[in-house]
């Protein structure tokens, strides 16, 4: 039915001004009012409530592993925009994206089959060649135009590390750790760009778009 996607917005919205904005309020107030940090903050306020203060340090760490891989990977894109500068062709250009991010990004492998066939296992058909074993991105896009069937290999073939990610990401853990070090007077700082380029982003892909 048209607009039945639009209902999502009733119990988001509800959340929002009724759980989230509060809290976001309640969490600001306390963090000006103290001066402190989440563990020190709550310790303030009485002792009882200082496993509130472990919790939220715990989901910070939790939220900050994770959101620390994607800046990498989004440190990898524009270090990749400016190498291609020169050239004036980007990596992930002419509908390439797909094989840039898991080719190039993840180094993905997959598994491919014949009809009737077992992923991974090589199968002779009449007019397929699915070759066994794990492939990379090309090697797959090879294999669909030979009618095989192919799937993320996943845990099965979990590959090695990738330098180019691991030297990312020692970069950003490296800024992260910066902060940290120099304490909330970097906030700032950190903020003067964060906070106005998520809406420089979308003015600029906004009239790349029209």
């Amino acid at each position: 039915r048209w607009g039945a996607g639009a209902t999502f917005l009733v119990p988001y919205f509800l959340s929002l001004f009724s759980l989230a904005i509060p809290l976001f309020m309640l969490e600001t107030a306390v963090g000006q009012g103290t001066g402190r940090s989440a563990l020190g903050a709550f310790r303030d306020l009485s002792p009882r409530c200082q496993g509130l203060g472990f919790c939220c340090f715990c989901s910070t760490c939790g939220i900050v592993v994770y959101y620390n891989v994607i800046l990498a990977w989004s440190l990898r894109y524009l270090f990749a925009t400016l190498a291609s500068i020169p050239s004036g062709e980007l990596p992930w250009g002419d509908n390439n994206s797909s094989a840039f991010f898991q080719g190039e990004v993840l180094n993905k492998a997959f598994l491919c089959k014949a009809p009737g066939g077992d992923y991974g296992s090589p199968l002779y058909g009449a007019e397929s060649v699915c070759p066994g074993g794990a492939l990379n991105y090309d090697e797959m896009e090879a294999a669909l135009l030979r009618d095989c069937k192919c799937r993320p290999a996943g845990l099965d073939y979990p590959g090695g590390f990738e330098g180019y990610n691991i030297f990312m990401l020692c970069i950003i853990w490296s800024l992260v750790m910066l902060m940290c070090f120099l304490g909330t007077r970097s906030l700032k700082y950190a903020v003067y760009i964060t906070v106005p380029l998520p809406y420089v982003m979308l003015v600029l892909l906004f009239v790349r778009g029209v």
